[in-house]
């Protein structure tokens, strides 16, 4: 999963997908608040404010 818009295409709509065979979905598309379950899980996130910021990179993993 990903998060934010997908970048596959500039002006992609989700009917009308030129690449549904490697389009990722976004965690807010699915219903996932990003931002909240990061806090809730106990990790430090917010939004960076300038270029100097340091940044995080968290992933999601979904298995059955």
């Amino acid at each position: 999963m990903t998060v934010g818009s997908c970048e596959l295409y500039e002006e992609c709509t989700l009917k009308d997908c030129r690449y549904p065979e490697i389009a990722r979905p976004s965690m807010e598309v699915c219903g996932i608040y990003f931002y909240f379950t990061v806090r809730k899980t106990g990790f430090d996130i917010r939004l960076l404010k300038s270029r100097m910021d340091i940044s995080k990179y968290f992933g999601l993993l979904i298995a059955r």
